[in-house]
């Protein structure tokens, strides 16, 4: 090979850690124009330790290569992406009709996943966590087919109600892979799917809950509104809130309301209490603020500090105390202005707990809710409207419906194409009633209204004592139709792969992998598994630019995307010194990043260095290779290599050949060898220094040779290193501290 074409292909220094302008343009391109994807945005905090960042970007890497092997087309990969919680560490849009989502988590712990943790509110394992993240995702994601992953390293607890399917196919049947195509690593662990029956009622509140929190906030609107409406999109519950919360007699709310513990009126409740008290404007007098303080302060009871939570006191969350909104007033004469200033001091020790506070909080909340009454409600709130029709029309409609339907099991929605759905509405609460025992309706037979419909439904066959209602309708119930249609999707879409493999495994898989794809093709001087590690290496460290930076222009990798097929040009064509020299540029990435003061540089003294053989001594031989290059980098193109990998891949005769064709070189710009000595022993450095020119070795301590020159270098600390270089190591110390100073 031509020196020429080395220098032409010689691989570009990647700085991976530190974060630059770099664009990826010919590396990866913009989705195509019917290859609709929103914006990929990194989260923040997405770089955490060290060791899960290493896994994550590895699973991507595994993900990629399946992907171009597979040929799938087109498809777009990000990592991190904002704004679709738990399942962002892999997204996977498969964009062949019908379009296909994999979102991924992973989880790098040895944790057990229980049903404990699943069913709990928060944590790692929360299923309520993950339903939040699969709204947000279907959201998003729009008209795709959605299937999420929980990818855990850990183990999970036997006594799990779990479904295993043999056949992992994906939602479409055009396609010509499955899950597992794409994430398995055929490894230990266990891959499987919860049982519904033992989640999807403990999830229906979880998904009911943004929808009943802004009815509650309506309901609170509405109190305070002279036009007394529930607003778009709510005034179908209105018959619901006149049966369970509002008495459209006194305009307050019921008794009965607070007493309500089933499904989620509690949470209901609360929101309306928070958003009575936020909207009340109440003020008290002085006498009476002094008389609920020094209660607070002789028994700071939930209850006594209930009475003056929201109108007087704040609580300070970082210090767990209470503190007063505002300062006396100045008409306040001078007796009252002191036993405040003497309240004030005495709160200042006074320790209270969250707990308490949330307790105060949710009981001033009922209290304003007790006392609170509607000024307007809508003209025919809970009402039965007289004009829908004859009673005996709607009768026979009844009849016909359960006539011919199993009566003990009627969906609402079988009404209605007979029924329109705002007589149902109507319904409930007048006729029908509902039946705790298996939360159906049944007619109430005892109401005093309409008698006319009872006596025309009696006429059928049916005993209609027997004949219960399903609610498939929305607006009857807090929790709708919608909600467990969701929580059941969620399930049905929702896969763990537990036990499975940490980064190493997953390394291993990649390299046995892409040994497998590039086995047949012929290397001049490169032996099979250093080939597999340099590709492996070229492509990670180029995903781990990208997980870092995502400065893509739309933030996804595509199929378009060249990193395994550069790096497989590289391996082609360049030989063994090219591609030892890759693998330390992807495997010392942040080494290569550090940049040193010019006067630092000039300490080397190396201006004269054009052949021979200097063996440079220093206590880190990473970072002084680092300095080393950045002064030749301008005159000489540079290779660095890791001894320790030309030891391990017995590749020194391939390596000695390139280094005499080195030293041959017809060019201007001679080319620099730079190997540094890192864990091999001195001692069984076996390199034959006198048949090479060119070469400088960076060692911990000298090589004993006659032929050797010997430098010492001492500058390598961080204040040695240019501004801009101390501020991204001190900003990505999580990153740097571990791979540079760890020694």
């Amino acid at each position: 090979m031509q020196n020429s074409d080395r220098n032409e292909r010689a691989p570009r220094t990647i700085q991976t850690m530190i974060p630059s302008n770099h664009n990826l343009g010919d590396e990866q391109n913009v989705p195509q124009a019917d290859y609709k994807l929103p914006e990929a945005n990194k989260r923040s905090g997405t770089t955490g330790a060290m060791e899960g960042f290493l896994f994550e970007s590895k699973l991507l890497t595994l993900v990629l290569y399946r992907a171009t092997q597979k040929k799938i087309n087109p498809f777009g990969m990000a990592t991190n992406m904002d704004g679709i919680g738990a399942f962002d560490d892999l997204v996977f849009i498969d964009n062949s009709e019908p379009r296909w989502g994999l979102f991924m988590q992973g989880k790098h712990k040895n944790s057990t996943i229980s049903h404990e943790g699943l069913t709990a509110k928060t944590g790692d394992f929360s299923l309520c966590k993950y339903l939040d993240s699969f709204k947000k995702i279907k959201t998003m994601f729009k008209g795709i087919n959605v299937t999420c992953v929980l990818y855990h390293t850990g183990s999970f607890d036997k006594k799990l109600n779990i479904i295993e399917d043999i056949d992992r196919s994906l939602v479409s049947n055009n396609r010509s892979y499955n899950l597992d195509d794409l994430i398995s690593t055929q490894t230990r662990g266990k891959k499987f799917r919860l049982s519904k029956d033992n989640y999807v009622e403990n999830l229906i509140e979880t998904a009911a809950l943004p929808r009943i929190q802004e009815l509650a906030s309506k309901v609170i609107e509405m109190a305070f509104n002279e036009k007394g409406s529930l607003g778009n999109g709510f005034e179908d519950y209105q018959f619901l809130l006149a049966k369970e919360v509002i008495d459209v007699g006194t305009k307050k709310i019921k008794s009965t309301f607070f007493e309500k513990s089933e499904n989620i009126w509690p949470a209901f409740r609360e929101t309306m209490g928070k958003n009575a008290l936020s909207a009340s404007n109440s003020d008290l007098e002085p006498e009476k603020k002094i008389e609920l303080f020094n209660e607070i302060i002789t028994t700071p009871s939930a209850e006594a500090i209930s009475k003056a939570i929201m109108v007087e006191l704040k609580y300070n969350s970082n210090s767990e105390r209470l503190e007063l909104k505002s300062k006396p007033n100045q008409k306040w004469d001078k007796k009252l202005k002191s036993q405040m200033e003497e309240i004030k001091k005495r709160l200042e020790t006074l320790h209270v707990t969250k707990k308490t506070i949330d307790d105060a909080y949710r009981l001033a909340g009922i209290n304003h809710l007790k006392s609170l009454e509607f000024k307007n409600l809508p003209v025919h709130f809970g009402k039965i409207n007289s004009d829908n029709g004859d009673l005996a029309e709607l009768a026979q409609q009844f009849t016909k419906v359960i006539s011919s339907v199993n009566c003990t099991s009627v969906r609402l929605s079988q009404l209605q194409s007979d029924i329109k759905i705002a007589r149902i509405f109507e319904l409930v609460g007048s006729l029908l009633i509902l039946d705790i025992e298996n939360e159906t309706f049944k007619f109430d037979l005892n109401s005093d209204n309409w008698i006319t419909f009872f006596e025309t439904l009696k006429q059928t066959s049916q005993q209609i004592d027997k004949v219960r209602f399903v609610n498939d309708i929305d607006g009857l119930t807090l929790i709708n139709k919608s909600d467990r249609e969701l929580v059941e999707e969620f399930l049905d879409n929702l896969w763990f792969y537990v036990s499975q493999p940490n980064e190493y495994t997953l390394e291993k898989e990649l390299k046995r992998e892409i040994f497998e794809e590039y086995r047949e093709f012929t290397y001049k001087s490169v032996n099979s598994e250093l080939r597999a590690d340099f590709i492996l290496d070229y492509v990670h460290n180029q995903i781990q630019r990208w997980c870092i930076e995502g400065d893509s222009a739309s933030g996804w990798l595509t199929n378009e995307c060249q990193y395994f097929e550069k790096a497989k040009k590289e391996l082609i064509f360049y030989p063994t010194l090219t591609i030892l020299n890759g693998l330390y540029n992807a495997r010392n990435q942040c080494y290569k990043a550090l940049k040193f003061k010019e006067n630092i540089i000039k300490l080397l003294e190396m201006d004269n260095f054009s052949e021979g053989v200097l063996n440079v001594v220093t206590k880190y031989p990473l970072i002084t290779s680092s300095k080393i290059n950045q002064f030749f980098k301008e005159q000489h193109v540079c290779y660095l290599i890791n001894w320790d990998v030309v030891a391990e891949q017995d590749c020194t005769k391939d390596l000695i050949e390139d280094l005499k064709a080195c030293a041959h070189h017809s060019e201007t710009k001679t080319p620099i060898i730079i190997i540094i000595i890192v864990n091999t022993h001195i001692a069984d450095f076996t390199l034959d220094c006198s048949s090479i020119k060119n070469c400088i070795l960076i060692s911990s301590s000298p090589i004993k040779n006659d032929v050797l020159s010997t430098f010492n270098d001492n500058c390598n600390g961080l204040a040695d290193l240019t501004s801009d270089s101390q501020d991204h190591i001190l900003a990505n110390g999580s990153i740097f501290y571990y791979l540079i100073f760890k020694m």
